[in-house]
């Protein structure tokens, strides 16, 4: 069943990235917002993950905020309705998902983790070039 905003038809990738990004990188420039969806798309290239990008941001355990039972997985976040900053925010995340779907970038070197730069590497460096890579608040690796 196709998935509506306001309206408009998304589609459920389009709507599963627009929601890590809302998420995970909202206060991001745009190659912050691009890098967060390449660890979703490199993992669902991956044979330890599931073979499609909203199996993989719906993992148990992989992103705090789908572990959250108020969170809709086929819905805008409920701020988005409540302030218009919030909604701004949305729109970006919208915008930067569609994006990444034309034109996917590898400004991670294919990394399939990433978390605040303050809690540092946490596993084991994934990169193609075997080297942790910080872009804004986030460590890719």
């Amino acid at each position: 069943m196709p998935l509506t905003i306001k309206g408009v038809y998304m589609n459920e990738v389009l709507m599963c990235l627009s929601l890590l990004v809302w998420h995970e990188a909202r206060g991001e420039n745009y190659k912050g917002k691009m890098s967060v969806m390449e660890v979703a798309y490199n993992r669902s290239k991956h044979e330890d993950y599931p073979n499609n990008i909203c199996n993989v941001i719906r993992q148990p355990r992989q992103f705090s905020w789908v572990n959250k039972s108020n969170i809709s997985l086929n819905k805008p976040p409920s701020l988005v309705y409540k302030n218009v900053q919030a909604a701004k925010s949305w729109e970006e995340s919208k915008k930067v998902a569609a994006q990444f779907l034309k034109n996917k970038t590898n400004y991670t070197n294919n990394a399939l983790f990433f978390n605040t730069r303050n809690l540092g590497v946490r596993y084991k460096i994934t990169t193609t070039n075997g080297k942790p890579c910080k872009i804004g608040n986030h460590i890719f690796y």
